[in-house]
């Protein structure tokens, strides 16, 4: 049996059952298409539609030129590693028209959607929340081995956060591929002008890291959508709705 944080005992039998309704509320192969022609997975959780992979897009949306790096400066590391951007890239028409560069309050949502409590999702630091990490990353055999992969919850979502490092700004050193990935929210921290939010996975925890990152560092991205539009998505169907992001089956 397991006791949660406001002393309820929960079975064996009904943790398999909110695993189970946590899984039905996952809508999986829907798909976005950046300016590049780059086609991505995406997938609802609760009430948001995201990426299911890292942005891997060499220009913004409008076509215009970006600040980007592979990993290593290596462009084999596009896929599955995605581009590494800095946040007055990432925060400037970078995502597909229709959606967004997430705010912290997304993060946020996104989290409690999952288990973690709001005074959890509202704290900084590393160890926020249980096992959330978990329940976001995906591809086992891209992260090196650590607690977070061992989590039974791992993979659950669809979400698929991977381990895709990050660029130190001075120098342009690459670090922590395999064992750390970091993501952009659009939300400053506070009244600065050139420190933002993120989110971290790390491989030797199961949670969802919160601290904040300076505006030349390049990290990971993963876009929201603006809205969910039910439809069908399948372009060779007869009733085919090309404003629909969610196929309605």
């Amino acid at each position: 049996n397991v006791v949660n944080c406001n002393g309820y005992v929960y079975s064996g039998g009904e943790i398999r059952t909110l695993v189970i309704l946590l899984f039905l509320s996952l809508s999986f192969g829907g798909t976005v298409t950046d300016i590049d022609g780059n086609v991505y997975e995406t997938v609802q959780i609760g009430d948001q539609l995201w990426m299911a992979e890292n942005l891997r897009v060499t220009s913004d949306k409008y076509g215009n030129d970006i600040n980007y790096w592979y990993y290593d400066n290596d462009i084999n590391n596009a896929d599955p590693y995605g581009c590494l951007y800095n946040w007055e890239t990432a925060i400037n028409n970078l995502c597909m028209e229709g959606w967004s560069l997430p705010s912290d309050d997304d993060w946020k949502t996104l989290e409690i959607y999952l288990g973690m409590s709001e005074e959890d999702a509202n704290s900084w630091g590393e160890q926020r929340g249980s096992n959330e990490g978990s329940k976001i990353a995906g591809f086992k055999e891209l992260w090196n081995e650590g607690v977070l992969t061992e989590d039974d919850s791992f993979g659950l979502t669809g979400f698929n956060a991977i381990p895709g490092g990050y660029r130190h700004h001075n120098g342009g050193v690459f670090n922590e591929k395999g064992n750390y990935g970091t993501f952009h929210s659009s939300t400053l921290v506070l009244d600065h002008t050139n420190i933002a939010f993120d989110r971290g996975v790390f491989n030797g925890q199961t949670f969802i890291g919160k601290s904040e990152t300076y505006y030349l560092y390049g990290i990971s991205v993963r876009c929201i959508a603006d809205e969910i539009t039910s439809g069908c998505t399948n372009p060779d169907a007869c009733n085919y709705d090309e404003t629909a992001n969610v196929d309605d089956g």
